[in-house]
């Protein structure tokens, strides 16, 4: 930030720290809509990229893009991906080659600290793993309390099936260890994740603190959530009115509330707060109270399906749950 500092902003570190912060925050997002979009079937991976070039384009050229942009950038996608299509084979085999050689000559590689065999190198690791148990749920939070960078989230308690995203987890040990043991070439079935076990065990620790509860997903009132109608929350649109922020909760610590403000919501999670398009899960883009909402980004949720975009596990059983007892058309 020095150097940057010096370079672009006459010496003043704080705007420097505060540009790159922002920029980092930015790609961050783009890297997780990156990753999200591509693990979906390629019709929709190829809409959503181009749905974000789209985005992004006006702030790089002059003239304005043409009505049908999109159409016309998954054309562009789609092209490339013949062209590459013709490498692929050569690439895959050369893949299997080096690693076989690597293998050959006993050579292993570091991955989060731990050795792995270089056959095993291009697994990754699993995006959901799925554990039974107590834990705290935020899909009903909406009026969550800023405080600093953080907000105070006031939770269910719930004991049934939970799904935990690994990328979350903050504990960085249980981390690790579930992202070496849960991966998509040998994938964990139910409670065979080490963050599992961890949550069972009260041994979920943060900061050098223990906590007793974490937040993860379940579709607990599921059916009620979808019925309020989700929206979509975009600041750069003309006219909106709702919040700028909205909560994180996926793999926050969470602690017991002896005198909670609603009984049933008697655990309160330590959620991330971040800035930019949400999904206003409470029929709206305004917190309850004056509080945020506990959220997800914008790109995850498919408003013409009223599902996930993302492949959250067992999500095509709960929506037929959801639909009215009738055939379809």
């Amino acid at each position: 930030a020095e150097d940057y500092a010096v370079a672009c902003f006459v010496g003043n570190s704080a705007t420097a720290t505060s540009v790159l912060t922002a920029a980092e925050k930015k790609h961050r997002k783009d890297m997780i809509f990156l990753g999200q979009a591509i693990s979906r079937p390629k019709p929709t991976a190829m809409q959503l990229m181009a749905e974000q070039l789209v985005a992004i384009l006006p702030d790089l050229l002059d003239d304005p893009l043409p009505e049908n942009a999109v159409e016309i950038l998954e054309g562009g996608i789609s092209t490339s991906m013949t062209l590459c299509d013709d490498f692929r084979a050569e690439i895959d085999a050369t893949i299997d080659y080096v690693a076989e050689n690597l293998k050959f000559h006993g050579i292993s590689y570091e991955f989060h600290g731990a050795k792995r065999a270089t056959h095993d190198f291009i697994d990754t690791p699993q995006e959901f793993v799925i554990c039974y148990g107590w834990h705290a749920l935020c899909s009903a939070s909406f009026d969550c309390r800023i405080n600093g960078d953080m907000a105070d989230c006031d939770c269910l308690r719930v004991n049934e099936t939970h799904i935990v995203e690994t990328d979350a987890i903050q504990d960085t040990a249980v981390k690790r260890q579930t992202q070496d043991r849960c991966t998509d070439k040998r994938p964990c079935k139910i409670d065979e994740a080490p963050i599992c076990k961890a949550i069972m065990d009260g041994q979920y620790e943060v900061d050098n603190v223990r906590y007793a509860w974490v937040s993860t997903f379940s579709y607990r009132g599921w059916c009620s959530i979808l019925s309020m109608s989700p929206q979509a929350c975009d600041q750069t649109k003309d006219g909106y009115m709702g919040d700028d922020y909205w909560a994180v909760c996926d793999g926050a610590p969470c602690t017991e509330n002896s005198d909670p403000f609603d009984p049933e919501r008697p655990l309160t999670c330590e959620c991330r707060v971040e800035d930019g398009s949400f999904v206003g899960v409470n029929g709206s883009c305004t917190g309850d109270n004056g509080g945020i909402m506990s959220s997800s980004p914008l790109e995850t949720w498919d408003f013409e399906t009223n599902s996930y975009r993302i492949p959250v596990p067992g999500l095509e059983y709960v929506q037929g749950a959801c639909a009215p007892l009738s055939s379809d058309p």
